[in-house]
């Protein structure tokens, strides 16, 4: 068995996972950190799916959501969530093992959030000193250029692709970090990482690498002061600007991770409701840009002066 450590939770896994932090680097970024690290949940992640989940697209269905028995079904496997706490797999006769990695990191655990009522948020996460802000967006609107260019201004990473938000004790939001690497286009790596030991390269649709996160990083996590949320538009004038409103609800719920499989539920009472109060707690920026112009560095300046004022 494999023990790391993602989004603040204990993963014991029988498969490895080799861009997850291992347990034992986790605790000693604890202990650097003075964290108590007594009381994680555990998430298990095991190979055997039953025969009746293995029927369960026959009609046609891809997946479902539910609060203790959530399920996905593609091309690559079988993938059964169960009460919060277990990720159980196989991989179908045609199936590429390959590819089950990031099907388990990313449906999978983004299905074991949601029965944890915690919200995964489509976005990098990036800390600074003890806070930490998230940058989101559609796709294809920049984000990573975007991340980026923050970390250029001293940001560091917490999370590349999903970052999960859960409430504090004291009712306030916190971000936890996924894993220390990156995952970046080729022309992002050319220009940045060219030459770089520890780079893999992902393909998918995109050829793209991860790459590891060589700064500062955590294990633990975070208090959330601000996202930015970023769309691009045919037009001339790059929009910057704070959220405000039932729009800010409606721009978190499409934040969220697998929107599209969540749908509906995303604005029902469950789910809903921890929107909301994400809403009430938070700042979230708005920035409309040109598409096809490059507008980067007025975009970083201008969010960062904002930015600024939520870290304090």
């Amino acid at each position: 068995m494999y023990n790391y450590r993602m989004y603040g939770m204990r993963i014991i896994s029988d498969r490895e996972i080799f861009q997850l932090l291992a347990e034992e680097k986790a605790l000693e970024l604890d202990a650097r950190e003075g964290l108590e690290n007594n009381n994680l949940p555990t998430v298990y992640i095991q190979k055997g799916v039953t025969e009746e989940m293995k029927t369960r697209d026959k009609d046609g269905d891809k997946w479902g959501i539910d609060s203790t028995d959530s399920w996905i079904s593609n091309k690559t496997a079988w993938i059964n969530v169960l009460n919060g706490d277990h990720i159980c797999y196989e991989v179908k006769p045609e199936g590429e093992d390959s590819k089950l990695n990031s099907y388990l990191l990313g449906f999978g655990m983004a299905l074991i959030a949601l029965q944890k009522k915690i919200l995964p948020i489509h976005s990098s996460g990036i800390m600074r000193g003890n806070n930490a802000i998230l940058i989101s967006g559609d796709s294809g609107a920049g984000k990573s250029s975007l991340t980026a260019a923050y970390i250029d201004k001293g940001f560091d990473l917490m999370a590349d692709d999903v970052t999960y938000i859960k409430k504090g004790d004291d009712s306030l939001p916190y971000a936890y970090p996924a894993f220390p690497y990156q995952k970046l286009c080729r022309n992002e790596v050319e220009k940045r990482h060219q030459g770089e030991e520890g780079l893999v390269y992902i393909g998918e649709e995109k050829d793209k690498f991860l790459v590891p996160w060589r700064g500062n990083y955590t294990a633990g996590s975070r208090p959330l002061k601000a996202i930015i949320y970023m769309s691009k538009y045919q037009g001339d004038k790059l929009l910057i600007e704070e959220i405000k409103g039932f729009e800010k609800y409606l721009v978190l719920s499409k934040a969220l991770f697998m929107i599209a499989l969540i749908g509906e539920k995303a604005y029902q009472k469950e789910i809903g409701e921890n929107v909301m109060w994400l809403a009430s707690k938070i700042p979230v920026i708005g920035v409309l840009r040109p598409d096809g112009k490059d507008t980067l560095s007025e975009i970083t300046e201008e969010t960062m002066k904002m930015v600024e004022k939520y870290l304090g």
